[in-house]
């Protein structure tokens, strides 16, 4: 629940930012759109400038559109999760991570792993299974029974009797196999079942893992060399435009290209909060405090 919870708040914080983004992305596309228009009206450009400058326009409007039904669809979820869906509309303060250290990953699934609920769930269940076998087993050997009793005859003076009785049935028909071979599968199902939650656990953790790692890996590479060398060539082709070294053309293809940078960077930060998020919620299930044997 923790984990989903969490990974509900990032997708709002994410499409948030990716509508604010995206809103700002429509107000240049707009500008450009008026320039251009502007442009065709006095004779300094064709007809087919303008035209390139409202497509990008149309398209930013129509991110813009998707990007906040997304928004709407993630406060919903979250607002479910939270079992308040009166607070579909709540503001939500706080932003994405832009770092994280891979020390997380040092935690490995040795650690973990065998106090997992999910596991600690299926051991439970296998010792009820072995407990099952071990009476099933028991079954064919008979109950011995003692009994006593004592009276006096009924002639006179013929003293007291006591009398031991001792009963001991013989399994010659039922000697419980068909309970035996239930448990015995019964138990066999168990250790499967156990094997096949921790191979679970182990694959959700490697491919969480996978994600955290590129996830930093792409988020590193987005900040520190796509976005400013992006930001710097827009600001290039903005001063050439101009100075008359570019054309417009030039201008929208580098505004549209850093608008997709832009916008993929929040994707990346998005994945990876999810996926710390993911690697949390394993590493924090494996690591609860377990109860005293001493308690009832």
């Amino acid at each position: 629940l923790v984990r989903d919870v969490k990974s509900a708040f990032y997708q709002v914080l994410a499409a948030e930012r990716l509508v604010e983004v995206a809103g700002e992305l429509v107000k240049v596309a707009e500008s450009s759109a008026s320039t251009a228009r502007k442009r065709v009206a006095a004779g300094a450009a064709a007809d087919q400038e303008q035209l390139r400058a409202e497509i990008p326009l149309e398209q930013a409007r129509t991110e813009l559109s998707g990007f906040q039904r997304e928004l709407t669809t993630a406060r919903q979820t979250l607002a479910l999760l939270l079992g308040r869906p009166d607070l579909a509309e709540a503001p939500v303060s706080g932003a994405l991570a832009e770092t994280a250290s891979l020390t997380l990953l040092d935690q490995g699934p040795e650690q973990w792993l065998p106090n997992h609920p999910s596991v600690l769930a299926v051991k439970t269940s296998r010792d009820r299974a072995e407990l099952d076998l071990r009476r099933a087993r028991l079954d064919p050997y008979p109950d011995v029974k003692l009994g006593v009793a004592g009276g006096r005859e009924a002639i006179p003076d013929r003293g007291s009797i006591v009398e031991f009785r001792v009963s001991l049935p013989l399994p010659i028909i039922d000697r419980s196999k068909g309970k035996k071979q239930e448990a015995q599968a019964n138990v066999h199902i168990a250790q499967a079942d156990q094997v096949a939650v921790e191979q679970r656990l182990l694959r959700e953790w490697g491919t969480a893992s996978k994600r955290f790692r590129t996830a930093v890996e792409q988020v590193a590479s987005y900040r520190e060399r796509i976005l400013p060398k992006a930001d710097e060539a827009l600001r290039l082709v903005q001063a050439g435009f101009e100075q008359g070294k570019f054309g417009f053309i030039d201008l929208l293809d580098t505004q549209r290209t850093t608008a997709e940078a832009r916008l993929a960077y929040q994707q990346k930060l998005l994945e990876l909060s999810v996926a710390q998020a993911e690697l949390e919620s394993l590493a924090a299930g494996g690591n609860q405090p377990q109860p005293s044997k001493n308690q009832p």
